[in-house]
């Protein structure tokens, strides 16, 4: 293959469709971690990527904006290989929230506007509103100018998780990503995220690494990985009426969430 490490020069305009196709990945020539996974990801639609640790659900999300290349199969960007996409492009297109996702001991709009620091007034707070922020910062005494503490000391869980959604929205990205953004909270406020990623995955493609089965639950389908492979897809219920390994997974990580 001639094509260029670095990428292509083709814009391939807003990111509505992904697919793998047969990808298999590997590290240094190693075994792969990841063996020919087929699935399909598009706009409107909230995919959840499931399985137990060390499944390879990391390599297959970091591998969306090729920080990770396939040593076999294809990923599709709007149906063209996303070697022959710009990287510049690709990685704008792509917004990561990760499950630790770092605060600053700066004022609440300096941390949206992280990584986008021209970023105006009016789009610093679009981007809060969408990822349901704008309410209780407007609540206040200092509303945006509001300093935080270390690591964002002065906030909820649950309101950290959403400035950081906020940070990863300020860019317009057409792919947002989660990793885990439930797992530190309670049912309700796991509940008013979900509702939010929601109404944020209708005009995006938005994929969660999830355990929780509320989360899961909450999402359009499942990708059900297991041991490198892609094992099943489905809605929730459909995948514990179908899939005996996912009702033995969410069995043990239900226990696990208890004990």
């Amino acid at each position: 293959d001639e094509r260029p490490a670095r990428g292509g020069d083709i814009d391939p305009g807003k990111i509505t469709r992904i697919e793998f196709r047969n990808v298999s990945i590997a590290y240094d020539d190693a075994v792969p971690v990841v063996r020919d996974v087929s699935f399909e990801l598009r706009t409107g639609e909230l995919a959840a990527f499931a399985g137990p640790s060390g499944t390879g659900k990391t390599t297959i999300i970091c591998s969306i904006p090729r920080f990770i290349e396939p040593c076999a199969g294809e990923i599709l960007i709007n149906g063209i290989d996303a070697r022959r996409i710009s990287l510049d492009v690709l990685r704008r297109g792509v917004g990561f929230v990760f499950q630790q996702e770092a605060l600053f001991s700066r004022s609440i709009a300096d941390n949206i506007r992280y990584g986008v620091p021209d970023a105006t007034d009016a789009q610093m707070r679009e981007a809060a509103r969408i990822a349901g922020a704008a309410n209780f910062i407007e609540a206040l005494p200092e509303k945006y100018d509001t300093m935080l503490g270390r690591r964002g000391a002065r906030l909820s869980v649950g309101q950290k998780q959403r400035i950081a959604i906020a940070r990863a929205l300020i860019r317009k990205p057409d792919v947002l990503v989660l990793d885990e953004p439930t797992a530190p909270l309670d049912p309700g406020s796991e509940a008013d995220l979900m509702r939010t990623l929601r109404d944020i995955a209708r005009d995006r493609i938005v994929l969660i690494v999830a355990h929780r089965a509320g989360t899961l639950a909450a999402c359009d389908r499942i990708l059900f990985a297991s041991d490198g492979s892609m094992v099943a897809t489905g809605s929730n219920e459909e995948l514990r009426r179908t899939c005996a390994p996912y009702r033995q997974y969410l069995s043990i990580t239900e226990t696990e969430i208890e004990t």
